[in-house]
């Protein structure tokens, strides 16, 4: 179904359809310095401070891991390992969410494996809710590289117009604006670089119907 042109919502998973808190970081993390320790043989302490002063600057966890000489697959390795999913919980606002979406197609375009992306939404209790999942076996540069969003277009068969892209991240949601589609930042500042700001994700189905409100009204 087309709500007034939009009839895609692509999902970004990390930090958007759940928070990057304290307690999802850190499982994470251990992982990260557990790495850098069996490369570098540095100290923790060390790890910690290389890892986060990196992170600070370069605003991405992968950059740092970069920046300290490790390939862009080590997050991912990361995330493999951790114990991720079992810190993560059913949702049932998120749950509630995607029951007022329901008119939409649903495609999740993920950085992370497929299998760690239906363990994390199995946990979040919205597994089924995607037609079609976008993951790193699918793609062999992840976003912000423009492949995953040539991808969605493809396997969607529709113009970049009738898409509506979710994410966390200001680069990945300009990126998405450069193919023609539209933008939904989640968190983070509020900036007029994207046609939707939300503070957070549960605010989307209420903007979504202002938005198609707009573009009807311009008909």
């Amino acid at each position: 179904m087309t709500v007034y042109g939009i009839s895609v919502i692509a999902w970004d998973l990390d930090g958007t359809l759940y928070p990057l808190d304290e307690t999802t970081r850190k499982c994470v993390n251990e992982r990260i310095y557990q790495k850098i320790h069996k490369e570098k043989g540095w100290s923790l302490e060390r790890c910690i401070e290389e890892f986060h002063s990196r992170a600070d600057r370069l605003h991405t966890a992968t950059g740092a891991l970069v920046d300290l000489g490790f390939s862009r697959e080590t997050m991912q390795k990361c995330m493999e390992e951790s114990n991720l999913p079992d810190v993560l919980h059913y949702d049932e606002k998120l749950v509630e969410m995607f029951r007022k979406l329901e008119s939409y197609r649903h495609i999740l375009v993920t950085g992370n494996t497929r299998r760690l992306s239906v363990e994390i939404i199995k946990r979040l209790g919205i597994e089924g809710r995607f037609e079609r999942m976008i993951t790193s076996d699918d793609v062999r540069n992840g976003k912000p590289h423009p492949e995953s969003y040539e991808r969605l277009i493809e396997c969607t068969s529709i113009p970049a117009a009738n898409h509506v892209w979710v994410d966390d991240r200001l680069d990945h949601v300009l990126v998405a604006k450069g193919f023609g589609i539209k933008t939904v930042l989640v968190g983070g500042v509020p900036t007029d670089k994207t046609d939707i700001w939300v503070p957070k994700v549960y605010d989307v189905p209420q903007k979504l119907d202002e938005l198609a409100s707009a573009l009807a009204a311009n008909e």
